[in-house]
């Protein structure tokens, strides 16, 4: 569809409705936790920013605890009293873990994370990344009403070009990122413009920087100076964030990339496939750091690669050269080295000249890229930790939906 802002809005903006009874649930929740805990309570997170999407329904409810309180007081007490939120309101729970656990879980249709956190004023106080949160809500809630809504549609488009999302899976913006683009700029059509001419190691300072950084890009983040706010910018979101910014520029096309993958003409298609229950933020890392690691074996033995993807259970990768003849040359030492000769031609048949190096014809230990990825799918070394040992099976179909 062609860019209309109103019309976007309409189609994108929670009602009424639905934002009172957000609001409710979460006021009942505040409520409990004082009653029962004697704790402040507060929300936190693109709902109470007034910059969330219609249909999410995220709550992340942050209990807060004095600075006197030791960190395993807290990560016992926040679970404790996660726990009685879900158990007091007839919801479903799990335990989540980031810098510390958490409980996640489910009451009224709506997600709800029930976060432990240090109450802090200024960010010299943080004992934790989540402490820093607070301030972060504080931070944004000078939009205007105009950027508010702009921040909105700079999430939904980030989310139809398929870079919106800080996790390891996605590795690109956060809504965060986006509220503070929308304030550095002014707008929606002011951080595309903007945008669209970024360079590498593009830099957005509020007002301060404490640290030097290399990532693609750097947005200081006005509440800690010393931190990139973009460091979960991976270089490919980054670079696919600057092309669809001039697309649209262009077009004012408002539509979904799709982002099947397609196997090109003349290649040949490996998938590995893995069975485990790892989350997301653990599996990710661990396919990305098996997809290098096989990558550099594959083209050490001479298939090449056309691409290399991940998905969410595996790891696809794309062959210009898949077969290779069952023998190859192995170089010997220089003509001149008359010893080291004399040693090569001693081991070896068939001596060949090439230029000023001795060589011979030797049989080559893989002739097809599938005997070497099943090689290394039975030695497992350089895989990530988890994979090692989860069950790992080949195919050779495609994958709808990839990442990079």
């Amino acid at each position: 569809m062609i860019y209309d802002r109103e019309k976007i809005l309409k189609q994108i903006k929670p009602s009424k409705e639905e934002i009172e009874k957000g609001f409710r649930l979460y006021k009942k929740i505040r409520e409990f936790i004082r009653k029962k805990f004697n704790l402040e309570a507060e929300l936190q997170g693109s709902f109470i920013k007034g910059t969330s999407l219609k249909g999410d329904k995220d709550l992340d409810i942050f209990v807060f605890f004095p600075l006197d309180v030791s960190k395993e007081i807290l990560k016992k007490m926040g679970l404790e009293i996660g726990k009685k939120v879900f158990e007091e309101f007839k919801g479903e729970y799990e335990i989540k873990y980031a810098e510390h656990p958490y409980v996640n879980g489910k009451i009224e249709n709506h997600d709800l994370d029930i976060v432990p956190c240090y109450k802090i004023d200024k960010i010299e106080d943080m004992k934790s990344s989540v402490d820093r949160t607070p301030l972060h809500t504080k931070f944004v809630k000078r939009m205007t009403e105009f950027q508010k809504d702009d921040a909105r549609i700079l999430k939904k488009f980030m989310k139809l070009i398929n870079v919106y999302g800080s996790e390891f899976k996605v590795m690109g913006f956060s809504g965060y990122l986006c509220e503070l683009l929308i304030l550095y700029y002014g707008s929606f059509e002011n951080v595309l413009k903007n945008a669209s001419e970024w360079k590498l190691n593009q830099k957005i300072i509020f007002e301060k920087m404490e640290k030097e950084f290399s990532d693609p890009l750097i947005i200081i983040d006005p509440v800690d100076p010393a931190r990139n706010a973009a460091s979960c910018v991976s270089l490919q979101k980054f670079s696919e964030f600057i092309y669809y910014s001039r697309k649209f520029l262009k077009d004012k096309k408002f539509d979904r990339i799709k982002i099947e993958y397609r196997k090109s003409e003349g290649t040949e298609l490996i998938v590995l496939n893995f069975k485990t229950d790892l989350m997301e933020d653990l599996l990710f890392p661990q396919l990305r750091k098996t997809r290098d690691f096989i990558k550099d074996y594959l083209e050490k033995n001479g298939f090449r690669i056309y691409r290399s993807k991940i998905f969410n259970s595996g790891i696809l990768f794309e062959f210009e050269v898949f077969k290779l003849p069952k023998m190859k040359i192995h170089e010997g030492p220089f003509i001149y080295d008359g010893e080291n000769c004399e040693n090569f031609i001693k081991k070896h048949k068939n001596i060949v000249i090439i230029g000023d190096r001795i060589c011979t014809e030797i049989e080559r230990k893989f002739k097809t890229a599938e005997e070497c990825i099943d090689f290394l799918i039975e030695d497992r070394e350089g895989f990530g930790k988890d994979l090692k040992k989860a069950r790992c099976f080949i195919t050779k179909e495609g994958i709808k939906e990839v990442y990079d």
